[in-house]
């Protein structure tokens, strides 16, 4: 169960203003409020992805209009091996190495759902 503080004053405070808000802007304040809250828990997390968001905004409609380009494949490959990096070469790395399975090691948050949305797009 979440028990934090800042995640329930935004459920509090967001719902109502999400309904309180013109239909038009309710899709942006939901990011905004998303993006912020991801951004006050993990700073370096939100940098990273939404680093990553941009990338695949800008490049990828470049991509559909130039059938033979290799920007498709760059950008999935590089959010698979910005995946592979965080989640599975930490443990492969104890496993190999002999240390405790509790190295600290930090996941960007929600990286495997962004990974796989930003592939989708």
């Amino acid at each position: 169960m979440i028990t934090s503080l800042p995640f329930w004053l935004l459920l509090i405070l967001g719902v109502p203003l999400f309904w309180l808000t013109p239909a038009r802007w309710r899709l942006g304040l939901l990011a905004f409020s998303s993006f912020a809250f991801v951004l006050w828990q993990a700073p370096l997390s939100a940098l990273s992805l939404l680093g990553w968001s941009l990338a695949f905004y800008y490049l990828a409609p470049q991509a559909s209009q130039h059938p033979k380009s290799r920007i498709t494949p760059l950008l999935v490959l590089g959010i698979l091996a910005y995946l592979a990096y965080f989640k599975y070469v930490p443990p492969l790395v104890a496993a190999l190495t002999d240390d405790s399975p509790a190295t600290p090691f930090l996941v960007p948050l929600g990286i495997s759902y962004f990974t796989f949305k930003l592939i989708h797009y």
